[in-house]
């Protein structure tokens, strides 16, 4: 027996495999648990919870099970960690590993293998794992590159490597290759068609294919085909023939396109499903119809991404029109609201709710409630009258919060139990299901009492306050400030403003933080 435990420690089993063990995948889970087993039966220990998991040792956040089992750890559940070696742990970055050696020393819990014991709160045993994770890191480096190679290797043949077959192909497990599967290939061909033939748009066609079942490419469920879907499947080189490799970069939370000298493309030994000619047509027709330019997608308009339908909740878009056609100037133009063409009822209809009006109309109406609604807020009297009001509805607001807070330490006395060993798993996932409702009834109920008592805005008095204060309004819709600049003051001000026009009946409701 190990010293410092006993047959009846409470000790954590973890098995993981990783892409290194990708060749041999149908074993190396079943090897590693019967290593371990043999392992356990050997010292004696009785009193196990096992944790599997197959995934890649690049990040402890893509590993959802090492993730929950390193929070029980946290908690002190378990007396030590058995695993295969300490690289099972992690190989990633130096962040993952100081957060598991952290962990693992602060709750005072030692990490076993068939062919050592690490105490992390021992200096030798520290220094051991911490030279041991370097060597993990770079034979993990290593293996990434290998693939990277492989992969290289194998675009440059002209075979598919990112993930599944794209639409409208499908992978044959027998050639391995892939292959045109041909119910999706009369979708394809109908969207070329609709859009190539009939000039129709790629919003319109996604409604087409909604309103005649066809299943989109993601296949999840209550998936509905939608615009850039479409618009991704008319312009994909590889439909035309080709593959691609290092074609996007992950930065931060953003998927960014590389430099083109980065790109791999060669011919892939797949058929295309559109021609040379076809696929010209539609990166022409696709820059022709470029509607609005990359400035106008950043505040270009005064109410770019603030306007939005009030029949449907979606955002609305902006059109130029010259004053007079005639003219060489550019700039002597009139702005108006488009009618809303968001797609509704799963993306089977378009909304095509609101006349079109110009953009002045609804500026001078904004103009005006700004006026009064600045009056409202620096009339402090007023303001504390309607403060008091919400000051009512955040009491019943912190009875609810105290529920959540409370029913969440039930849950985390519940978790110390099953742990512990004093209920059964079916006794604890049936109390702790009921207990998840009383948080989800209570957040409901806070839901409804923000909304009854207008308490929405998540600012404080002072920061709004000092906002309306700081704000010439005069100057907000003179000539002397930029367009962009006026987009960005109305977005500090006003959360969203609704438009509903039918006939000549205009309503405009404005909802300001």
């Amino acid at each position: 027996m190990i010293e410092g435990l006993h047959k009846n420690s409470q000790l954590a089993v973890y098995v993981r495999k990783s892409r290194k063990d990708e060749d041999d995948s149908e074993n190396t889970l079943t090897k590693h648990k019967q290593q371990l087993s043999e392992f356990l039966e050997k010292e004696g220990f009785q009193n196990t919870q096992w944790f599997e998991e197959v995934s890649s040792a690049d990040s402890i956040n893509k590993r959802p099970i090492f993730v929950g089992l390193l929070s029980m750890i946290e908690a002190g559940a378990f007396e030590a960690v058995v695993v295969v070696a300490w690289d099972r742990l992690t190989r990633g970055s130096q962040i993952d590993s100081g957060r598991v050696a952290e962990t693992l020393k602060d709750s005072d819990t030692l990490v076993l293998t068939p062919t050592k014991v690490y105490d992390l709160n021992n200096e030798s045993d520290e220094m051991m794992s911490e030279f041991e994770s370097v060597i993990a890191r770079s034979e993990y480096r290593a293996i990434k590159r290998r693939l990277q190679n492989g992969k290289i290797t194998a675009v440059k043949n002209g075979k598919h490597v990112n993930g599944r077959a794209p639409f409208p192909y499908k992978y044959d497990r027998n050639d391995k290759k892939i292959k045109i599967d041909n119910e999706k290939k009369k979708v394809y061909d109908l969207i070329l068609n609709l859009y190539l033939e009939k000039h129709k748009g790629t919003r319109e066609i996604a409604v087409t294919l909604n309103r005649k079942g066809y299943t989109p490419p993601s296949n999840k469920p209550n998936a509905i085909w939608r615009k850039c879907q479409v618009r991704n499947l008319l312009r994909s080189e590889f439909t035309l023939g080709y593959v691609q490799y290092r074609k996007t970069k992950r930065v931060g939370n953003q998927t960014l396109l590389r430099d083109p000298k980065e790109m791999i493309t060669t011919k892939g030994e797949h058929t295309p499903v559109k021609t040379k000619e076809q696929h010209e047509l539609i990166l022409k027709r696709m820059a022709q119809q470029e509607r609005i330019s990359p400035r106008a997608k950043k505040g270009t308009h005064i109410l770019s991404g603030l306007l939005v339908c009030g029949v449907c909740g979606g955002g609305l878009t902006f059109r130029k029109q010259k004053k007079n056609p005639k003219t060489a100037k550019t700039d002597d133009y009139y702005i108006y609201v488009r009618k809303c063409m968001n797609p509704i009822n799963n993306g089977k209809d378009f909304c095509k709710a609101n006349k079109t009006c110009k953009q002045e109309v609804v500026l001078d109406y904004v103009y005006k409630s700004m006026l009064r609604h600045k009056e409202e807020v620096l009339d402090k009297q007023k303001f504390e009258e309607q403060q008091e009001e919400r000051e009512s509805g955040q009491e019943l607001i912190n009875v609810q919060e105290r529920i959540v807070e409370e029913t969440k330490e039930s849950i985390e006395r519940l978790d110390d139990l099953y742990i512990d060993g004093h209920i059964n798993k079916s006794k604890y996932e049936d109390r702790k299901s009921t207990l998840q409702g009383k948080i989800y009834e209570a957040m409901k109920e806070i839901e409804r009492i923000e909304k009854d008592h207008d308490l929405i805005n998540r600012v404080t008095k002072e920061d709004r306050l000092k906002k309306w204060e700081s704000v010439d309004i005069e100057e907000l819709f003179s000539d002397e400030m930029g367009v962009k600049e006026k987009n960005e003051i109305l977005k500090l001000l006003i959360e969203k403003i609704e438009y509903k026009r039918e006939g000549d009946n205009m309503e405009i409701e404005i909802t300001y933080y």
